[in-house]
Order: C-alpha cells, then structure tokens, then sequence
C-alpha cells in the first residue's frame, strides 16, 4: 500500500472518531491493538487492517467503505471467494434448545456418558430400520 492511501485511510478515520473516547471506544468494538493502534491508524503512522477497518465500521455505525476503500475492495473479495462455500448452520429447535439446556446442567462425565447412551440408541435405531428395509424388499 502506498503512502498515499494510507494517509487519506487515516484522514478518513480520524474525521470519524475525532470526537470519540478512544480508550473506551477500543475496548467497546474490539479494535486490535487498543487506543494506542487507534491513534496510529488515525495519524497514518499504522496502516488499518481488515480487522480493525472491520471494528472501526461496526463502532462507528458506517460502510468499511466510508473509511478505506482498499478494505472495502478486499473484503468484498473474500465474500465473493467464499460465496459457494456452503455454511453447515442450522437453525435450533426448541427440542434443541431443551436438550443444550439439560446438557448444560451435567458434568462432563454426565454429558459423556448420555452422549454414548444416545450414539448406541442411534445405532440400534439404524440397524432396525436397515432390518425393516431389507424385510420389506
């Protein structure tokens, strides 16, 4: 990155928090490095990382892009790069939510031991249902 653009990086940035605790400001949004790397960014002595540039936006309520471009571009590509990619999220039930819940309220070696208790319930489950299968072909 070029002087250049880390420097209107920096003027960018230190127009948005001039006004801001930045003690406070680094510990409520998480910014990498504190009050201290703040202060760099703003004076373009540090150039902003994604990061930072990603605590900043999020802080300040604004678009990464309103702040750097360069790191608007960037993360961009890397939600484009990853666009296929297909998330194994899934959205909890309630049955889900009472399970973690009960879970929640044993010791590891409880947990332990009702997760192999279900593992060979699963297990029993599968094996009739393949004996079903076979049965009914």
């Amino acid at each position: 990155m070029d002087d250049q653009t880390r420097q209107q990086e920096a003027a960018n940035l230190n127009a948005l928090i001039k006004d801001l605790n930045w003690a406070k400001f680094a510990r409520d949004f998480s910014v990498p490095g504190g009050a201290s790397m703040i202060y760099q960014h703003a004076t373009g002595r540090r150039a902003i990382s994604l990061n930072a540039g990603l605590a900043y936006a999020k802080g300040l309520g604004c678009a990464l892009e309103s702040i750097s471009p360069r790191l608007a571009q960037l993360a961009q590509s890397v939600r484009n790069s990853t666009e296929d990619i297909p998330l194994q999220a899934r959205t909890l039930t309630p049955q889900d939510h009472a399970l973690l819940d009960l879970f929640a309220g044993l010791t590891p070696k409880q947990r332990a031991e009702e997760i192999r208790r279900l593992v060979e319930a699963k297990e029993h489950n599968d094996a009739l249902r393949e004996e079903l299968a076979k049965q009914s072909a």
